[in-house]
């Protein structure tokens, strides 16, 4: 299992602007080992109960309120990511435990019993969370990541692009997942204006801001780590 604690703040910019940012970061960021001339893409089922209620939690913007997702990036892996993701006032943490590929798809199927045999208290906790509450698969969203580190203090910067997800199939190891486009590059917001990136996250990736709302078409990150620890689980 794998913890991280951080503080996260995401934006919406458009495509160009985005391009832009990534020539600019690329002189002095390094960037991720992962991520190729395009990056590279990341693919998430995630779990709600039957009421949506993480999904009603984060719509009402409780203080404490988490998600839980099975992650890949590649369809061809025989592995996935189960990870829980909490809000705890400023910070984000994220709790991350590796699953082979036959264990992530009977948790799809709404079979739990392997996290049984991974050992662990993390494990344990998923177990007890998603039999008790009925979690299920709810949405799929797919997209392509560019990803930068800053060496020094260990601030990271993703840009996320070509956005897509399902509803309608939970078949997250399918190289042909059918998927509908989430967001439309040629939207305006309000005023027919596209906003710029705010100065201030130029210069403090970490410092947190608010969120621009109802603009185009990547979504840009910036993640300061606060800690992380990591142990062995079974």
């Amino acid at each position: 299992m794998r913890e991280v604690l951080r503080q996260e703040k995401k934006y919406l910019m458009t495509l160009l602007d985005g391009q832009r940012l990534c020539a600019r970061l690329s002189g002095f960021l390094l960037e991720d080992a992962h991520s190729g001339a395009q990056g590279y893409a990341v693919r998430s089922l995630y779990f709600d109960t039957l009421d949506d209620g993480d999904y009603q939690d984060k719509m009402e913007g409780l203080e404490l309120r988490r998600k839980l997702r099975l992650r890949i990036y590649d369809p061809a892996a025989g592995f996935a990511m189960l990870e829980m993701k909490q809000k705890e006032g400023a910070y984000q943490k994220k709790r991350s435990l590796r699953l082979d590929r036959e264990a992530a798809e009977r948790l799809i199927r709404g079979d739990f019993r392997p996290l049984l045999d991974c050992g662990g208290s993390f494990a344990a906790e998923c177990f007890g969370l998603m039999q008790a509450r009925c979690y299920r698969p709810r949405a799929v969203v797919e997209y392509q990541r560019r990803a930068f580190i800053a060496k020094e203090n260990q601030i990271r910067i993703t840009l996320d692009s070509r956005i897509t997800a399902t509803e309608a199939c939970w078949d997250l190891f399918s190289p042909r997942l059918v998927q509908y486009p989430v967001l439309d590059p040629y939207q305006r917001g309000a005023g027919g204006e596209v906003q710029r990136l705010p100065a201030q996250l130029h210069q403090n990736p970490g410092q947190r801001g608010q969120p621009l709302r109802d603009h185009p078409e990547q979504i840009l990150s910036g993640q300061k780590r606060g800690a992380a620890l990591s142990e062995l689980s079974g």
